[in-house]
């Protein structure tokens, strides 16, 4: 395993590296990349942006709103950019967290003294102070989270930081730091270890192998909402549907369902099928705790109750959903386990066949190799440009969803729609050279059992 000073060698020069290649300044490229890295795993959305703000006694350097989950992220950092690991100590620590807590106290103002009047228009940190003064006039946050970023290591004396009541919001407190970061960085294609504390009643169904165990449950709407709010995407990070957005007829009968005949979801939806690599029983057989659970199908039917309990106000208590829940232990064997549920279980609305076999070593490679090798230069163009390979339906379209229009538009130069490679069009022509006609004729989803492994 790699170890700290090694992780943090590696992590000091992608910086330095993504910071040269991107003209920015260092700081702003060690903030960008610990977000994608916490966007990786579930802990900042999309949305996050960087928004630099430092005065007396106030700073921020960027935030994040999670509208489904009316989570407001406030973010600052403490970056030592230094050849060694530096130690966050805790008046540093209560330094930063006081300056940010002040930015939100400032920009919240209703006396018409709010910071936003004060900051030019045209700077970033205008519209950060302006949106957290709109959302909370609004009342779109239910909670606020400060988020404190370093290349150090926090001290060891630091045990907890408890959370605050500020201006009738709640307020929580967490430092990301260089071991947390290789934490992610080790468990980058495995699932982060995460358990769930439940009371649900189980029918234990007698599998006849040892490879797996399943079984059969319901699941409170409300309980679904609870697990959704603290765990988020999570929860969906091996679910086809990830790419796969949030729309379609199915979700309109989904919003009709929850809204007008609650009582009737058990019965007319199909239920969530999920996955855990462990789960705790109490003496009456009830499941108490769950390990690392994974919703393979049904990332749907959990947004859409969420959204209508939390966006909408509806009450959710009285919709059931049953849950077919499969342990499996051995961690080797969990992720083929998961893209074989996957396969097999979705039908709510139209997957392709070859999108289960996105996660293979092919895809994988595959999408490496695009991202690394560059395009022939076309004419006299100077921007160097990729083939983009899309390994998920819809990865392209979604990469830019949430980006401004400086960097979509810088995003579109180096991977030109027309240099898109869908992974159905990649299988013909390769089978095609290949002279396997008896493959192609069997349609474009059908080539994720054939390809063969990537030599170049």
């Amino acid at each position: 395993m790699i170890s700290l000073e090694e992780f943090y060698e590696h992590f000091r020069q992608s910086v330095i590296s993504d910071a040269e290649s991107r003209g920015l300044m260092r700081p702003q490229a060690f903030f960008e990349t610990v977000c994608e890295d916490l966007v990786s795993i579930g802990d900042l959305t999309n949305n996050y942006s960087y928004s630099q703000f430092s005065k007396r006694g106030i700073e921020i350097h960027g935030y994040d709103y999670d509208e489904e989950r009316r989570v407001l992220t406030l973010l600052n950092y403490q970056y030592f950019q230094n050849d060694f690991i530096e130690t966050l100590t805790g008046a540093q620590i209560d330094t930063k967290l006081t300056r940010t807590k002040n930015f939100f106290s400032e920009s919240t103002r209703q006396d018409g003294n709010a910071l936003w009047k004060k900051i030019e228009e045209s700077s970033e940190a205008y519209s950060a102070s302006y949106l957290l003064y709109d959302y909370c006039l609004r009342e779109k946050v239910d909670k606020v989270r400060v988020l404190l970023l370093t290349d150090g290591k926090v001290t060891s004396r630091l045990k907890e930081i408890p959370a605050e009541r500020i201006n009738d919001f709640d307020f929580e407190f967490r430092i990301i730091d260089i071991e947390y970061l290789q934490k992610i960085y080790l468990s980058q294609n495995e699932l982060s270890d995460f358990e769930i504390d439940v009371n649900l009643p189980a029918l234990k169904i007698d599998s006849g192998s040892g490879y797996y165990q399943s079984y059969l449950t319901v699941i409170n709407g409300l309980d679904i909402v609870d697990i959704y709010d603290k765990h988020g995407q999570k929860l969906f990070e091996q679910n086809v549907r990830t790419f796969l957005q949030f729309r379609g007829d199915v979700n309109k009968g989904l919003r009709n369902t929850i809204e007008n005949r609650p009582d009737m979801f058990f019965a007319y939806n199909n239920g969530i099928t999920a996955t855990a690599s462990d789960v705790e029983l109490d003496s009456d057989g009830r499941i108490t705790k769950i390990k690392n659970f994974q919703i393979v199908n049904g990332a749907q039917t959990t947004s859409a109750i969420y959204a209508s309990n939390i966006n909408n106000g509806h009450n959710v208590s009285d919709v059931n959903v049953q849950m077919k829940l499969s342990v499996v232990d051995d961690g080797k064997n969990l992720s083929e386990f998961v893209s074989k549920v996957a396969e097999y279980a979705n039908t709510q609305n139209k997957v392709n066949k070859s999108d289960f076999f996105s996660n293979s070593s092919f895809h994988r490679e595959m999408k490496d190799y695009s991202n690394r090798v560059f395009a022939p230069a076309v004419g006299g163009v100077q921007v160097r440009t990729h083939w983009y390979y899309e390994r998920v339906r819809g990865e392209y379209l979604n990469e830019m969803t949430y980006m401004e229009s400086k960097e979509k538009q810088r995003f579109i130069n180096e991977n030109p729609k027309n240099q898109l490679i869908d992974k159905r069009f990649l299988a013909k022509a390769e089978n095609s050279w290949n002279q396997k006609p008896y493959i192609v004729s069997k349609g474009a989803g059908y080539f994720g059992r054939t390809m063969p492994p990537i030599s170049v």
